[in-house]
């Protein structure tokens, strides 16, 4: 009877090793992708709210986008 319990011990122990692992790739993988997206987002911002001097649009017929030119640089906007 010991040899049983002793068995289904060590697969608990081996099962919540395997889930411990999985969580902290997880957890890894998930700070690493919300630090990317949130350092992407905030460039966006900044290049939004950094425009000036805006004209256009201009819709151009052969790439199916828009152009926004602001501070001498265009824009394509789909």
């Amino acid at each position: 009877m010991d040899n049983k319990a002793q068995g289904a011990f060590e697969y608990i122990l081996l099962l919540a090793g395997i889930l411990l692992i999985v969580i902290l790739v997880i957890v890894l993988l998930r700070n690493s992708v919300v630090n990317q997206t949130n350092n992407q987002l905030g460039s966006n911002l900044n290049t939004y709210f950094g425009l000036t001097n805006c004209t256009g649009p201009t819709y151009n017929t052969t790439t199916n986008t828009s152009q926004v030119v602001c501070g001498g640089t265009a824009y394509n906007v789909s």
